[in-house]
């Protein structure tokens, strides 16, 4: 398997950070942009100049785009706050947890999604608050 480089922020639905999120992406030629709590103009998030492959959660808070046309990709899985690909022999997930909903039952929806995959890359923003 060959690598991949991948760009992962919250842009704290920022359109001007979002928008720059772009930028950097591109300047640092990476296969996948992961954007957290993106900006949402009539319910859709930006796509950016270029119209890059977008995958969604289903809440549209979490969203990894394909920067490279040359990568096959199938989508592997979506959650109200998680998406999923498979991509090479990789899997990739993106999820965005609110700081203010129950974490149990965020943390059931990856639970609840199958990994045919050993190579499985999780990131995003999980607002996880320590109890102590």
């Amino acid at each position: 398997m060959g690598h991949l480089k991948v760009f992962q922020t919250n842009v704290n639905h920022s359109r001007a950070t979002h928008c720059h999120a772009f930028v950097i992406a591109e300047e640092n030629v990476v296969d996948f942009l992961r954007v957290q709590d993106p900006y949402i103009s009539n319910n859709v998030p930006l796509t950016g100049d270029k119209e890059y492959r977008m995958f969604c959660s289903f809440n549209n808070k979490s969203l990894i785009y394909c920067l490279n046309k040359d990568l096959d990709i199938v989508l592997g899985h979506n959650t109200n706050h998680i998406v999923g690909l498979f991509v090479l022999e990789l899997q990739i997930s993106s999820a965005y947890f609110p700081p203010h909903d129950c974490i149990d039952s965020l943390i059931e929806e990856f639970t609840n999604f199958n990994s045919i995959n050993k190579n499985v890359l999780i990131l995003g923003d999980f607002n996880a608050r320590s109890i102590t």
